[in-house]
């Protein structure tokens, strides 16, 4: 048993990935919050979002605990990364970075999560820069030409590569990011090195 004015301080370690691959990583924010969960956390700001951490996104990525999991059959699964944490006694938040995939949409995300928060006593609030998930089907007349022209220039086979992430394509309707990644270099993509 601890004095009432004792100090601890508790330290977790992660390992970083990419927002939208968070299985090549480990979440230490969420080791802290299920740690913390299980000790005698006061009933403030900080231990409100504690104890939903803990509840709602466990030690998972795929957003069950949220009531959003979902796989698409080409861009993969819905991810949640807890990414960042910040508060005291009077007024604590969470950042949840979330990747969605089909069917889920901005709107539908929303519903859920707010209804999840008012559960807990939590504001919920949606960053309005956040999109509906992109899927641009690759027999699209605008996939083909763009393989079309890729395979004239390069008379290589083209091949589509689809991502969980996320992408300024979203910005508009029925677009896709083109940029071909030759099979001899090296991927770059948000990498020490990213250039293009």
């Amino acid at each position: 048993e601890l004095p009432a004015d004792a100090q601890v301080v508790v330290a977790a370690r992660g390992q970083e990935a990419h927002g939208a691959l968070p299985w090549d990583g480990h979440n230490a924010l969420q080791d802290l919050a299920n740690f913390l969960a299980v000790c005698k956390v006061a009933n403030n700001a900080v231990g409100r979002l504690v104890h939903f951490a803990a509840r709602h996104l466990g030690v998972g990525w795929d957003g069950a605990g949220l009531g959003i999991a979902a796989e698409h059959d080409k861009l993969g699964p819905t991810t949640v990364n807890l990414g960042m944490a910040r508060g005291d006694a009077q007024q604590a938040s969470i950042t949840l970075n979330i990747r969605l995939t089909p069917p889920h949409t901005v709107a539908t995300l929303a519903e859920k999560l707010r209804r999840v928060g008012e559960e807990a006593g939590l504001q919920v609030e949606i960053d309005p820069a956040f999109m509906n998930p992109l899927f641009v089907d690759e027999g699209d007349a605008l996939v083909v030409g763009l393989k079309r022209a890729y395979q004239l220039v390069t008379g290589r086979p083209a091949a589509c590569a689809y991502i969980g992430g996320t992408t300024y394509a979203k910005a508009f309707p029925r677009m896709v990011a083109f940029g071909p990644l030759m099979p001899d270099e090296p991927m770059l993509a948000h990498q020490v090195d990213e250039r293009v």
